[in-house]
């Protein structure tokens, strides 16, 4: 958790630096963890001036695209989340010579006992045998190889690079004069910083590709739902993506060639602050730390790296049309700018000065924030209110449909009784296949027709479904819809509610079906295709069977003597500790739905 004062300090750089709506909204200790964004006042999204909570320029998010080693970047062909990393890595070695030093101070790795929040792959082994046939296992979560790999190479471009700039401390490692012991306490180090910086990443545009957004992160994740239920998301992360992959402008004049780019890009003020990491003097360094030199804690678009310089390109008119990215449009929130500008301008009016006492937001209204009020919604990364909140509720947003695996990875949290959870049946339903040679044709068919088909059947008509019903029904209106694995061998599955879904039941029934049905079904015309798998929904015994069986036979697997999802319920409500929460949580949330399954099955011979 962030200190108190991490915490004043990231506020402060917040309202520097971006519109942080302080009227609306205060950071608290959030009773799941770490800080969270709660609610001051009743917040409705009808209300025009409170559907605007965060806007911040891109020029302001921290990107490989904008870190001070952006042409070392570009010269060594490193970006997405890699780059990402390594410009987290140098700029936290910046210290307070980083633009973004309050916000990055603020972004912890470590427990309050200073050990490292390692990714699951980092645990030990011990702790990672324990998740054994686990969905976490199934995915391969387990395995560091990949990370480890991201490590060599990220060391190898910092050796690379070191004449121009320091290496970092995390990336430091000597083989020569370096103990084992220390070069793998680097690597447990780059991990953590791997899990913090994956766990607060946004997908920004073709330009920055995927970045960390200064405020965006506090709002920590709720699963999505139709009518915000308890626990629901509350606010969206709303940017545009589209702009020219060369300067970041949404129209310019760059063609397919790159040498404007590369011309920009070797003076970007880099050298003057990549001495001072170094530890070379250089009186021309200026200080970007804010104290001193500007209000809102940025010096000039030439120290950052301007659009300007990386690519000139013709500004959008003020009231040019943008597409709609999520239910909140760019329209809305261009209807919303216009407003808050002339707010502005009426309240200058009214009091013949330029705002000298706090205003609305807090804050006073400095130029850097008024040129933030009119910039294009185009230019900004914004958080918007979807739905209300009342005073004192922490704000959501939401991260996805996601299982408590995928969580775990990308996130390293679960959530209780998830939703999105299922248990993969896959290694069952591939056993059997291959013991059962007689059915080749069948997977042959459900290959190259069946499951894509069904598939897309399955979709259309939960969507009419849905647009026939208000979303009160029972039968599950305005619910996600269920996970689609392009590859069939991956989506046999239990769901958390017990029952499997709809294709693995379908693929069961297609294995026990008499063979003179299934020639009948091979041979079926394309038209009348849907029409005929539909009945592979119908109920049959053989194939509730079929997949009770393979229930039976993944419970079986755990390496736990059997303990039931009862008892794994007991360990994880009594766990204290992070890592054991997430393993009780995990195995509690697959053995539930087994057990609900198993029943589920049973009922229906």
């Amino acid at each position: 958790m962030a200190s108190t004062h991490k915490t004043k300090a990231l506020e402060k750089w917040l309202t520097a630096n971006s519109l942080w709506n302080t009227e609306l909204m205060e950071l608290r200790p959030s009773p799941i963890g770490g800080i969270g964004v709660f609610a001051k006042q009743d917040l409705d999204p009808e209300l025009e001036e409170q559907v605007l909570l965060l806007r911040i320029p891109k020029r302001n998010i921290l990107s490989a695209r904008n870190s001070c080693i952006a042409n070392l970047f570009y010269e060594n062909s490193i970006g997405g989340i890699h780059g990402l990393i390594l410009a987290f890595i140098y700029e936290k070695a910046l210290g307070e010579k980083s633009p973004w030093f309050d916000y990055i101070d603020s972004i912890m790795y470590r427990n309050d006992d200073g050990s490292l929040l390692q990714p699951v792959g980092c645990w030990s082994k011990t702790d990672k045998a324990l998740l054994a046939n686990t969905q976490i296992d199934m995915l391969n979560i387990l395995d560091s190889s990949e990370l480890e790999q991201v490590f060599t190479e990220s060391v190898t471009f910092a050796k690379a690079v070191a004449d121009t700039i320091a290496i970092p401390r995390e990336l430091n490692v000597n083989t020569t004069s370096s103990t084992e012991e220390e070069n793998r306490a680097r690597f447990n180090e780059f991990a953590a910083v791997v899990q913090a910086i994956t766990s607060r990443a946004f997908e920004i545009d073709s330009y920055h590709e995927i970045a960390l957004v200064p405020g965006a992160c506090l709002f920590n994740h709720a699963s999505p739902s139709s009518d915000n239920g308890d626990g629901a998301e509350h606010v969206h992360f709303v940017c545009d993506a589209g702009c020219c992959t060369k300067c970041g402008e949404q129209e310019c004049d760059h063609d397919e060639s790159d040498e404007d780019f590369d011309v920009e890009m070797e003076d970007d003020g880099f050298e003057d602050i990549s001495k001072e990491v170094s530890g070379q003097e250089d009186d021309g360094v200026e200080d970007v730390s804010g104290e001193e030199d500007s209000e809102d804690g940025w010096e000039s678009d030439e120290e950052l790296g301007s659009d300007e310089e990386l690519g000139s390109g013709e500004e959008l008119e003020s009231d040019e049309e943008l597409e709609p990215m999520t239910e909140i449009t760019l329209e809305h929130i261009t209807k919303l700018e216009e407003k808050l500008k002339q707010d502005i301008e009426d309240e200058k009016e009214e009091t013949g000065s330029d705002r000298e006492e706090e205003d609305s937001l807090d804050y006073e209204i400095s130029p850097e924030l008024e040129e933030i009020f009119s910039m294009d919604a185009s230019e900004c990364c914004d958080i918007v209110l979807e739905f209300p909140a009342l005073a004192g509720d922490e704000l959501y947003n939401t991260y996805g449909s996601l299982p408590n695996s995928l969580l775990v990875q990308r996130y390293g949290f679960i959530i209780d009784n998830n939703p999105a959870d299922y248990v993969s049946l896959s290694v069952q339903v591939l056993k059997y296949i291959k013991k059962q040679s007689a059915v080749r044709k069948r997977v042959k068919f459900w290959e190259t027709i069946g499951y894509d088909l069904l598939n897309e059947m399955i979709r259309q008509e939960k969507k009419k479904h849905d647009h026939e019903h208000d979303g009160t029904c029972d039968d599950g209106c305005g619910e996600e819809e269920e996970p689609y694995e392009e590859e069939w061998e991956l989506e046999p599955r239990i769901l958390a509610n017990g029952e499997p879904s709809d294709t693995t039941y379908a693929l069961a029934h297609l294995m026990v079906m008499p063979e003179a049905k299934f020639a009948k079904l091979a041979k079926t015309k394309p038209a009348n295709m849907p029409l005929a798998l539909a009945k592979l929904l119908s109920k049959e015994v053989k194939a509730y069977q079929l997949v009770l069986d393979w229930v039976k036979e993944k419970y079986a697997k755990y390496p736990d003597n059997g303990i039931t999802g009862a008892q794994y319920t007991a360990l994880y409500e009594q766990a204290k500790e992070s890592r054991k929460r997430v393993i009780t949580g995990i195995l509690k949330s697959e053995k539930l739905a087994l057990e609900a399954a198993e029943q589920y099955l049973t009922s229906k011979l």
